[in-house]
């Protein structure tokens, strides 16, 4: 069943992107550096400030060639040498005015990175069937969990999602459109720039899939394969090499062992001393749709029905190849799933809007009680379930009072227009979503894992060594890698040593972890004194110094 055109998806999918920016972007700021896979990007791109080395950049004075650039490029672009001053103002009121400044710049072009991503996914449904659909799919993908979770952080999966939406629709300008040469060279320039953002998997979040959706195509047209497509193709594999190849190309040729790395993050052999996750871990992607899980289980559901709609086998290619393949490594992390919102979202689209009647209101009711019980949910949880560190509510009776009041009123206003017209549930649910978020992120940087373990430690080691080099001592019994986090608040390169004798003779400040409080307190070495010790759940961090001026 075809759906009318919606002669304003456009403008108002782009209205969309602006409430949608405007809602979580206040935010950004809220949340320290506490997040390993952020404060990597973030941390490269700080010593890429200090030392100059943009094309092999390093991280705690090692090659950070691992990984490709791009995400802590567009990080770095973004810090000027004023901040980078400002971050070691000697007041900490002024440093910390600066890395709220920080938070916004390196979090604020990724967040404008989500949303035009997800202007792709709206124009995606516009390809496949209306932009009607394209407008529900947006906001079923903008407003679900999974990215108002990850979508904000300046992390590579952001970028890699971005990169594969842009792809996707580039592959069904050629596939559907037929406009072979401008989609083929789009997906082969887009393909190019997820390679650099983080490596093969965007072939696996976007060609894969298309490749898939073009046979499907064929298969149910019962035409033959086509191969007017083969010099776009060239072109735009063309394009994808002159994008992608040039970095890695260099760095082998200074370094080959280098391939054995890039070995080893691809097949994430080592990538992680944590034990292999079990296969059906990325079951976790459906209360990540929520709330708009009610939709995307019946668009999966119209896959098993004769006259599917296209946009139903594009959007379960585009989710569950990915799936099928990323659940064969060892390595499973809930933001990889970030690529996927897209194919998420068209489902839920397809579930809510092409289903029958009967269940369309089915889906809707069930959708509009999934708001109602996260709205009501997530204020009482602040008060009661949720904790901080010393026991008290992630948030004040008055926060969770007022904003529950006002994800209450914006639901009520939008059941009452969705009476009227359907078309009011994108509005709604995203007024609703990013209420509710905002009262999460609130209340989450009071929780164990919102605050920085590490900055403590940066502080310490500014009041007792702000000039004095510094260095990690890891725990021989329960080693762990250096915290990027520190060289974030630290704004300073800090190097990794086996012993106490590895560090150069003159003032110095070393760094020791001791794992566990069951553990005995590392000795101190000859010569150093305890300047500072700072308790993170059942760690212990001690700073040691060394001042032999």
């Amino acid at each position: 069943m075809e759906v009318r055109e919606h002669d304003l998806s456009r403008p108002l999918a782009w209205l969309l992107a602006v409430v949608l920016f405007t809602g979580i972007a206040p935010t950004l700021t809220w949340l320290e550096f506490s997040s390993g896979s952020e404060n990597l990007v973030v941390a490269t791109a700080l010593e890429m400030r200090r030392s100059g080395q943009w094309w092999r950049p390093t991280l705690a004075g090692e090659p950070r060639t691992r990984k490709p650039p791009l995400a802590a490029w567009v990080a770095a672009a973004a810090i000027d040498d004023g901040l980078l001053a400002r971050l070691d103002h000697p007041d900490s009121a002024q440093r910390e005015r600066a890395y709220r400044d920080l938070a916004w710049r390196t979090r604020g072009p990724v967040l404008l990175l989500c949303v035009l991503m997800l202007v792709g996914v709206y124009e995606t449904g516009r390809v496949l069937h209306s932009g009607r659909l394209g407008l529900w799919a947006m906001a079923s993908a903008g407003t679900m969990l999974l990215v108002l979770r990850f979508g904000r952080a300046a992390t590579t999966d952001v970028h890699l999602a971005f990169w594969a939406a842009a792809a996707n629709l580039c592959f069904l300008w050629a596939i559907v459109g037929r406009r072979w040469w401008l989609g083929l060279g789009g997906a082969g320039a887009a393909l190019g720039m997820g390679l650099m953002a983080k490596g093969p998997v965007v072939l696996v979040q976007s060609a894969l899939p298309m490749a898939a959706f073009a046979a499907w195509r064929c298969w149910a047209a019962g035409t033959a394969w086509r191969w007017d497509w083969l010099g776009p193709a060239a072109w735009g594999l063309g394009l994808m090499l002159a994008v992608a190849l040039p970095w890695p190309l260099s760095v082998y040729l200074s370094d080959p062992a280098t391939l054995n790395q890039w070995r080893a993050e691809v097949l994430r052999e080592g990538a992680t001393s944590l034990q292999a996750d079990p296969w059906w871990t990325y079951l976790v992607i459906l209360p990540w749709t929520l709330p708009w899980l009610a939709g995307f289980v019946g668009g999966l559901l119209r896959l098993a029905e004769p006259d599917r709609p296209r946009a139903v086998v594009a959007g379960t290619l585009m989710l569950l190849a990915p799936l099928a393949v990323m659940s064969g490594f060892a390595d499973k992390n809930e933001r990889y799933l970030l690529p996927m919102a897209g194919g998420a979202g068209l489902l839920a689209a397809v579930g809510l809007l092409l289903a029958t009647p009967s269940q369309r209101r089915a889906y809707g009711l069930l959708h509009w009680a999934a708001l109602g019980v996260m709205t009501l949910g997530l204020p009482t949880a602040c008060l009661t379930v949720l904790r901080t560190p010393a026991g008290g509510p992630w948030l004040e009776v008055a926060e969770a009072i007022v904003g529950g009041m006002a994800a209450a009123a914006a639901l009520t206003v939008g059941a009452l227009l969705a009476r009227r017209s359907a078309d009011a549930v994108p509005f709604t649910t995203a007024a609703v979503m990013l209420i509710l978020a905002a009262m999460f992120v609130s209340g989450y940087r009071k929780a164990e894992g919102g605050p920085s373990e590490l900055r403590p430690v940066a502080e310490s080691i500014r009041a007792v060594g702000a000039d004095m080099p510094a260095y990690y001592l890891a725990n021989p019994h329960s080693p762990r890698p250096l915290p990027p986090d520190l060289l974030i608040y630290l704004n300073r390169t800090v190097r990794k040593v086996e012993s106490a004798e590895q560090v150069p003779d003159g003032p110095a400040v070393l760094v020791l972890l001791q794992r566990h409080r069951r553990e005995p307190a590392p000795a101190i070495p000859q010569g150093w004194k305890k300047a500072a010790e700072h308790r993170w759940t059942k760690d212990t961090w001690h700073v040691l110094v060394r001042d032999s001026r």
